[in-house]
């Protein structure tokens, strides 16, 4: 009998549905980068699991050897994706115009329980003379196609030289629009999940200066990996554009835009992006054009004569470089709230003009617009070491298993299929896209490296995770002490039933995943990558948690951090409930993000609550009436003594603004 899809609540307080079951350019050798939702990555030195950076007063400190990663021949299996050449036509031989074909690819593509979701590229130069566009055949928007390069220097996208569609910078064109459904005119709205771009190039060709790249519109659960967005020189509006409402969340990550008038441009005041590893080269305006949005970044390089930055909103940057500045101008421009650390300039005149006042990175690494908050008298922010995510090797396709003659288009048990793919010796073990029914835990061997999902859901309600259960859907097997990851996968399941338990001292690596019920427990060391949902997260002490893009959204405590070391860069919360309650000597750090709780909060809920524990907090609230805002912001209990952060009075406006608040004792 079919399952009810859940229904949860949207940002305007409106019942949605999440997702169901589904279903040359320019190229530079130093900029390598390698998508990492999957097995298909390769291995560099010196970076991975036990690497880390930490503060050195903005000297530096982010080597661009350290952040390269080469494109690779992703492995996609021919049952998890449909083909563009092989099923629609397109030819990918940089002569023939290909729109018709992958626009039809995107069409059938479309929807939330469409198994057809993952479009797959082969390695070609295809052809492009107007917007791809996520519509259906019958013109209607629509959510939840992913576009996957086979290789990210070699799959290519490249806009016919001179178009007229593209002319006019006035009245710009996207290369590729992404949407939502129950969507605006121009596709823009909240509910535009899971939609993805990964390894591929997009080349907005020759005059053609009214062209964007990508116009980029996800909520929850979206990215864009590994992915080059470039514009010959004069050419180009746009390279990455998120100016629609409402973009994010959702997770920028190994992407370069070179060339554009503007990299990057963020507007609509919701709901936040992530950046890791983002690089900005010769643009005529501005590296990142942020009107009014949050804006979460680590490890940005930019390459600019023109301001790296300029900032209307929220921004909360780390860990990155802004070079080869003019002596006229300053690297950023801001107008409203910013916090820095460890961020270096090359060239300019200086790091900030800060409302008009001109000003340099200070003595201890960290530039705040307003001065750091803080009940416990500490100055300067907690600045946890990162380590860097792992990187799986890259498999090639006979080291992959999948689920054989089982069916994801039926409601038939799974669990045999799954298992037997997990037994089978191989590193690499795939789902398909659909629903994926099971009746008890799987265990997952050492012979396992990565389980890549495309989009299949699990559901988990029956058998052994049937009523008020604690049994974990995916059991990783101690003692073993390497990395597996686990990505692309969305999971329904029974409150009490624990998505992933680790019995072994390796790191786990979760991407792109929608957690179902209780995420994780176990293990030491975890890292998240564009995750959402959850019924609560509770760590405890010996467990590291990093995460990037990260979207909890249930109405109670978000986070429960007893004694754990959790570090995150990108936050995301709808719900009445506290984001983060830290107890028992924990360690919680949050780099940007913007909490919405689209809804009211009780009187005395905090949004942060922290007892005998560090915490150091960079983050904006959004709040439609005073009684949908935290007050107090913060709780802070020292020995027995609590003491209170309460929001700021402004009148009109019932949100706040943080760019550093702190904690020690």
């Amino acid at each position: 009998m079919p399952l009810s899809p859940k229904c949860f609540r949207c940002r305007r307080g409106h019942a949605r549905k999440m997702k169901l079951p589904p279903t040359h350019g320019w190229v530079i050798a130093s900029l390598a980068m390698c998508i990492l939702i999957s097995a298909c990555t390769t291995q560099i030195a010196g970076v991975g699991a036990g690497k880390t950076y930490s503060g050195n007063g903005g000297r530096g400190l982010v080597p661009s050897s350290l952040i390269d990663r080469p494109a690779v021949d992703r492995v996609v299996p021919a049952d998890a994706a449909i083909n563009v050449k092989t099923q629609f036509g397109a030819k990918g031989d940089g002569t023939t115009d290909d729109t018709a074909a992958i626009q039809a690819a995107i069409s059938s593509g479309l929807g939330l329980a469409n198994p057809k979701s993952n479009i797959y590229f082969p390695s070609g130069t295809y052809i492009i003379s107007k917007p791809l566009e996520w519509k259906l055949s019958n013109g209607t928007w629509e959510t939840g196609a992913d576009l996957i390069g086979q290789n990210r220097d070699n799959t290519i996208l490249k806009l016919r030289d001179g178009d007229r569609r593209f002319g006019s910078p006035s009245a710009p064109s996207s290369m590729i629009v992404t949407a939502s459904q129950n969507a605006a005119a121009d596709g823009g709205g909240n509910q535009a999940f899971n939609n993805f771009i990964f390894d591929l190039t997009i080349d907005v060709g020759l005059n053609n200066p009214g062209a964007n790249g990508i116009d980029y519109i996800a909520n929850n659960r979206g990215a864009i990996r590994n992915v080059v967005i470039t514009a010959p020189m004069g050419s180009g509006n746009t390279g990455l554009s998120m100016a629609r409402k409402w973009p994010g969340p959702a997770m920028i990550e190994d992407v370069a835009v070179r060339g554009f008038s503007r990299g990057v441009l963020m507007a609509a005041g919701q709901y936040g992006i992530t950046f890791e590893n983002l690089r900005l080269s010769d643009q005529r305006v501005t590296g990142i054009d942020n009107t009014n949005n949050v804006l979460s970044a680590r490890r940005l390089i930019s390459r600019n004569s023109v301001p790296a930055i300029i900032n209307g909103g929220e921004i909360t940057l780390v860990e990155s470089e802004l070079l080869d500045g003019s002596v006229e101008a300053s690297a950023i421009n801001n107008q409203k709230m910013i916090f820095l650390r460890n961020v270096s300039v090359g060239g300019y005149r200086a790091l900030i003009n800060d409302r008009g006042t001109v000003k340099n990175m200070p003595a201890n690494g960290e530039y705040s617009s307003s001065p750091p908050l803080s009940l416990t008298g500490t100055t300067r922010s907690l600045s946890l070491p990162i380590p860097e995510t792992p990187v799986v090797p890259n498999f090639p396709a006979s080291a992959w298993a999948g689920l054989g003659s089982a069916s994801t288009t039926d409601w038939v048990d799974d669990t045999a299929a799954l298992q037997a793919a997990l037994n089978s010796g191989k590193p690499v073990v795939y789902l398909r896209p659909g629903q994926i029914v099971l009746s008890k835990t799987l265990e997952i061997p050492d012979t396992v490296k990565a389980i890549v999902g495309y989009e299949g859901f699990i559901y988990a309600t029956a058998g052994q995770f049937a009523g008020a259960t604690k049994a974990p859907i995916f059991r990783i097997r101690g003692p073993r002490t390497d990395h597996i990851e686990i990505s692309y996968l969305g999971f329904r399941a029974n409150p009490g039933v624990v998505d992933f338990e680790n019995l072994g001292t390796g790191t786990v690596t979760l991407r792109d995943i929608h957690v179902g019920a209780l995420a994780l427990r176990g293990g030491n060391t975890w890292f998240l990558d564009d995750v959402e949902g959850g019924a609560g997260w509770n760590l405890t002490t010996g467990q590291h948690v990093y995460a990037r893009q990260f979207n909890p959204e249930q109405a109670t405590t978000k986070v429960v951090n007893d004694g754990a070391t959790v570090w995150i860069l990108g936050i995301k919360t709808e719900g009445a409930g506290t984001v983060v309650d830290s107890r028992n000597g924990a360690s919680t750090e949050v780099l940007g993000g913007l909490l919405y709780p689209a809804t009211v909060v009780p009187a005395g809920t905090p949004a942060f609550r922290s007892a005998d524990s560090k915490q150091s907090l960079s983050f904006s609230v959004g709040a439609d009436a005073a009684a949908n805002r935290y007050d107090p912001l913060i709780s802070t209990t020292i020995t027995g003594r609590t003491m209170l952060l309460r929001p700021p009075a402004e009148p009109g406006r019932f949100g706040s603004t943080v760019p550093l608040y702190a904690d020690g004792f």
